[in-house]
């Protein structure tokens, strides 16, 4: 698609959050096999539904907008759960699989937050008032699971240094 003016410009980027949904469902759906902790799979489980209620917003956003996705790939993304995909191969612990996927989700939702944000200032345009609750809602579950998969992270991370130190030293660089 040509990028001719302000409309266009923002039908590219609504079609790519609904690419970076589409394609961190798909690697939600791996972590969440590989997940050891239960509390773990529980919100990778939750955040697999919660996209589902993403790309249907987005969706209704470009009705709303009476235009149609695009369909085109989100190099981001896809770079984000190959990355993953690739380092999970490499664990020599399976205990380290938790760490690898508390920090690829996080590096996943920073991605659509930013996204997100950047839809809602374009969509301050009065043209585009009717989609900003929708993005907004978006963009307000992103963040909270940010702050909910962080402090998870903490914990597994915590947890990990204790079981191979026996608690006794402060994580240390390799």
């Amino acid at each position: 698609m040509r990028v001719m003016n302000a409309m266009d410009f923002f039908v590219r980027e609504l079609d790519e959050l609904l690419s970076v949904e589409r394609t961190l469902m798909q690697g939600y759906r791996g972590m969440r096999e590989q997940a050891h902790d239960p509390r773990l799979g529980q919100l990778l489980g939750e955040r697999l539904q919660a996209a589902e209620e993403h790309v249907l917003n987005l969706r209704l956003a470009f009705e709303q907008l009476g235009r149609e996705p695009l369909g085109e790939a989100s190099p981001g993304a896809s770079g984000i759960v190959e990355g993953y995909r690739l380092t999970s191969r490499r664990l020599e612990r399976p205990e380290l699989a938790d760490l690898l996927i508390t920090g690829a989700a996080l590096r996943a939702a920073s991605y659509e937050v930013a996204g997100y944000m950047g839809l809602m200032e374009l969509a301050r345009d009065t043209r585009l008032a009717r989609v900003v609750g929708l993005l907004r809602e978006n963009l307000d579950d992103e963040v909270a699971f940010s702050q909910r998969l962080a402090n998870l992270s903490v914990h597994l991370a915590r947890r990990l240094w204790e079981a191979e130190d026996g608690g006794q030293a402060e994580p240390r660089a390799s």
